[in-house]
């Protein structure tokens, strides 16, 4: 069996459907994670309960003991990330400690955003870029500069929802950096990054299934761009 109604309701609440480890919002696509799992007798207890997207879910399930690579959750690690997600759903609004200088950091945050990754740089190029085309490689440096500040604590906003569409962002930006670096290749003697053309003559399909995630992953970070950007604008006011 797994969590009862009421501490599933209670964690999902607490969470505001948002997965604790990564802060993006899920909707219906979040699961209940054991901290410590039933069988090594960990109770079915809202304090033992974690609410985590499918794929930071998935990363609790595969961590192979026999063979470990990276290091593994403690359940104190997960129960502090938990509940520090948890204190930021409780002071988001409409809560009371969300007042004007909570509002006023938010900008601060809101606008280095922006002013990183400008919508007439790397977004607009992918809203419009086809790619099996060539491409400049430095038009994605906003977005490098913007994935490695992800993880800095002063870069997350205080209002979960706002923070959940920018870990939403991050996520997405860093799911396409990393199957462009892994499916383009540089142009010899140029600045251009391209598809590997001869998969044209040798493997079509596969030139076409590398072209169509390229197009869809690009449009994926231009929306959750265009996301942020206006839900910023409405709840801070940030021109």
């Amino acid at each position: 069996m797994g969590f009862p109604t009421q501490v599933r309701d209670d964690a999902l609440v607490a969470c505001g459907r948002h997965c604790c480890l990564c802060h993006k919002f899920c909707g219906i696509k979040i699961e209940l994670h054991h901290i410590v799992q039933r069988a090594e007798d960990g109770e079915d207890t809202f304090e033992n309960c974690l609410p985590l997207c499918l794929d930071c879910h998935a990363d609790m399930r595969s961590y192979d003991h026999k063979h470990p690579k990276g290091i593994k959750y403690t359940p104190g690690e997960l129960r502090r990330h938990r509940d520090n997600w948890y204190a930021k759903i409780k002071g988001s609004p409409p809560g009371t400690s969300y007042n004007d200088q909570s509002r006023e950091l938010d900008r601060r945050v809101f606008i280095a955003i922006k002013v990183e990754l400008p919508y007439d740089g790397p977004i607009q190029f992918l809203e419009n870029h086809d790619f099996g085309g060539p491409f400049k490689l430095n038009r994605m440096d906003p977005l490098d500069a913007f994935l490695h500040k992800g993880d800095d604590p002063s870069r997350e906003f205080l209002d979960a929802d706002l923070e959940g569409m920018r870990a939403k962002l991050l996520k997405d930006v860093r799911e396409f950096l990393h199957f462009m670096a892994s499916n383009t290749f540089s142009l010899r003697e140029t600045d251009f990054q391209s598809v590997n053309k001869e998969w044209g003559y040798k493997n079509p399909a596969r030139l076409r299934e590398v072209v169509d995630k390229l197009n869809s992953l690009g449009t994926e970070v231009a929306s959750s761009y265009r996301t942020l950007v206006r839900e910023g604008r409405r709840r801070l006011g940030v021109d």
